[in-house]
């Protein structure tokens, strides 16, 4: 069926006549046909597309690591990789007290 005549039993008109001033309409009638009359090949592209997506996920994984977030060229985090095995890692609040007088 052509899509002239499939338009004119939806109750649309041709593009570019003057019933529909507006362009949208047309198109969106245009591309309603389009879509209807291949809708065989746009699902089977969007099933091939989504397979391909979902091997593609396959080989995601999550990894939050703490060190992978840090800037490592700064000269803080250099001091920190320096020492962190001595105070326990990053995690750790610590608290030097010494006496005024005595021992």
């Amino acid at each position: 069926m052509s899509l002239t005549l499939r338009l004119a039993k939806m109750g649309r008109s041709e593009v570019g006549s003057s019933e529909y001033p507006m362009k949208l309409p047309n198109f969106t009638a245009i591309l309603e046909a389009f879509i209807f009359d291949h809708r065989r090949w746009i699902i089977g592209i969007f099933i091939v597309l989504t397979l391909f997506m979902a091997y593609s996920a396959t080989g995601l994984h999550i990894d939050a690591g703490f060190r992978k977030h840090l800037p490592l060229k700064h000269e803080y985090m250099q001091t920190y990789m320096e020492y962190r095995e001595e105070f326990g890692g990053a995690n750790r609040v610590l608290i030097a007290l010494m006496a005024k007088s005595g021992d």
